[in-house]
């Protein structure tokens, strides 16, 4: 096999599995995937994990969130989405886990752990996104731009001790 021949076969490979990486999702549903991992220089965590948000729209909007975490990880007491804005305290944007009726940050009661596995999976909806002061279409916006984030804290890291960047599949809009 050629030089030529055989990086297009690598190049082809890798553009199935970057494609695979989706969530399967409706045709014309917002997607967007985040890699959760320990917050670099901050946690010396063994847990990591992996984030699918499905947003079907635009009237109504409803889909859910995916959240599968793997490794080890003691003492979980909150699962949020956040702004990534340092002047504004990176707010946070969407609760997950738990889900609270209002706009306040709850911790599970008890803490919940795990070693192998864990997987969850919640629902979304715009009316959610109201009560935490954010429009589907202000969600969209900081989405595509790559300002939100999925945090999970635990007690030993209550600021989070994994989190990653939620990265949207383009076009990043209802279609």
């Amino acid at each position: 096999m050629s030089a030529r021949a055989l990086t297009t076969a690598l190049l082809l490979v890798g553009l199935v599995a970057a494609a695979s990486a989706w969530p399967k999702a409706p045709a014309g549903a917002v997607v967007a995937t985040a890699r959760l991992a320990a917050v670099r220089n901050l946690t010396t965590s063994r847990g990591h994990g992996r984030v699918e948000f499905v947003i079907n729209g635009p009237e109504p909007v409803n889909g859910t969130v995916s959240i599968a975490l793997n490794g080890v990880m003691a003492n979980i007491t909150m699962v949020h989405i956040h702004q990534r804005n340092a002047s504004l305290n990176n707010p946070v944007r969407l609760d997950l886990v738990p889900r609270t009726p209002s706009a306040a940050p709850v911790l599970l009661d008890p803490p919940y752990s795990y070693n192998g596995g864990l997987d969850l999976t919640t629902a979304f909806d715009g009316a959610r996104l109201a009560r935490w002061g954010l429009s589907v279409e202000e969600f969209l916006f900081l989405l595509k731009r790559d300002k939100l984030y999925v945090n999970v804290h635990t007690l030993s890291y209550p600021g989070g001790e994994i989190q990653g960047m939620l990265k949207c599949k383009q076009p990043c809009r209802f279609g």
